[in-house]
């Protein structure tokens, strides 16, 4: 009865552990920006494109990526459902979230901290899959294309200056 006992308890305390470890998972840092340019580039992309979409299933993604003192930005709307098929394969990290009139706007990039600030917020995000649950999901089911390209938009950012560099179908996260 004593070891019946014990083992009841051992599997509570694992199952709440990988309850708990889940939990922070899909938790993302609130981000802030720091620059005016960035703003604009969210903005405009929210307002050229959101109509195409499902506004509570659309996403804004942002990839963030620096060169002598510019910064190339790479933008897509997504719908939430194909977001899982942008992470097959990348390296990128994810660095926070934001939101634009109640759309996320995930942020990548290896200096997305020249641009953006991490908050102390915590944001929990049920449909944002780690690389991790991914590859899971890619096991039980047959895998879609291996290209999952959306229409992208690049802009390159100096100082507060912007300038489109291009409007294609378009590699966002490395």
């Amino acid at each position: 009865m004593q070891l019946l006992k014990i083992l009841l308890f051992t599997f509570f305390v694992i199952f709440f552990e990988q309850a708990l470890s889940a939990q922070k998972r899909n938790r993302l840092a609130v981000v802030e920006t720091k620059n005016a340019g960035i703003n604009f580039v969210i903005s405009e992309l929210y307002t050229t494109s959101i109509k195409d979409y499902n506004k509570p299933k659309a996403v804004i993604v942002l990839n963030i990526r620096s060169d002598s003192g510019k910064h190339e930005v790479r933008t897509a709307l997504l719908n939430k459902d194909d977001f899982q098929w942008l992470l097959r394969g990348k390296r990128d990290e994810l660095y926070g979230i934001t939101e634009i009139h109640s759309v996320p706007v995930l942020v990548f990039g290896n200096n997305a901290s020249d641009i953006f600030s991490v908050t102390a917020i915590r944001r929990k995000v049920k449909w944002v899959n780690t690389k991790r649950a991914v590859q899971k999901f890619l096991n039980y089911y047959e895998p879609p294309p291996i290209i999952f390209e959306p229409e992208v938009l690049v802009y390159v950012l100096k100082g507060e200056s912007i300038e489109i560099k291009y409007r294609g179908f378009y590699t966002i996260i490395r």
